[in-house]
């Protein structure tokens, strides 16, 4: 399932309920192959691939060996369906919580699935778009003048713990890359490439992470200045 664009030629799916506290949700799938896209992560998958247009076949979602919810899977074969394609509608317990881990394990099951896109999603969402929100909700909404002179210096602290994470799980996978690397390029061991000893050395590790810890201290105090200053201003 290509998540950059869409042709015929292959299924879609999406959550069809609110994601809200509910009774049942349901995630549906259409066009071609999505009824094998379900049996993928469906506990009588002959069942389904063989059931008539416009029945239901119940079992269980599962991810593996584990059962994930207990679902009613509602088939419609071409030309009779909402979007005159193949369509399966899920009909799983819902919720939040139910509803996306049911959407997530169909699209993870996808034979065509590119692993790195979720990496690359994340990224963008960790890197750029969580910090926008920060400074936004920030510059708006907290109250001027409360940044004092420790907290930047207490802010470096994340950072290195995450650092002393970032080592210790290498340390306990002994940093077997292939473990993790899901990409077949870049071991994710390594959350980012100049942690990676392989990559820039033992002396490079060290210097970015020296350089980084001194950016996070200069950003901190830039921020408790903006904040002094805009205290005044506001006054």
């Amino acid at each position: 399932m290509d998540t950059t664009g869409y042709t015929p030629e292959e299924p879609i799916a999406a959550v069809a309920t609110a994601l809200v506290p509910s009774a049942l949700g349901i995630v549906r799938a259409s066009g071609k192959g999505c009824i094998e896209l379900v049996s993928h992560v469906f506990s009588r998958p002959a069942a389904l691939c063989a059931a008539a247009g416009n029945t239901i076949v119940y079992g269980w979602i599962k991810d593996g060996g584990h059962r994930i919810d207990e679902v009613l899977v509602s088939v419609f074969r071409a030309p009779k369906s909402f979007t005159g394609e193949d369509m399966v509608e899920i009909s799983c317990h819902g919720g939040p919580a139910v509803v996306t881990a049911v959407f997530n394990l169909l699209l993870a099951n996808d034979p065509n699935r590119d692993p790195a896109e979720n990496y690359k999603v994340a990224c963008v969402l960790c890197h750029i778009v969580l910090p926008i929100m920060y400074t936004a909700d920030w510059l708006l909404f907290y109250e001027r003048g409360n940044v004092q002179k420790t907290w930047p210096v207490l802010s470096a602290l994340f950072p290195l713990s995450y650092l002393l994470f970032v080592f210790i799980h290498g340390a306990v996978l002994r940093f077997d890359s292939t473990i993790l690397n899901y990409t077949g390029s870049d071991p994710l061991i390594f959350p980012y490439f100049f942690l990676n000893p392989a990559r820039v050395g033992f002396g490079g590790v060290l210097l970015w992470c020296v350089m980084l810890l001194a950016a996070f201290l200069a950003g901190g105090f830039i921020f408790m200045a903006v904040d002094h200053l805009l205290k005044k201003i506001i006054r």
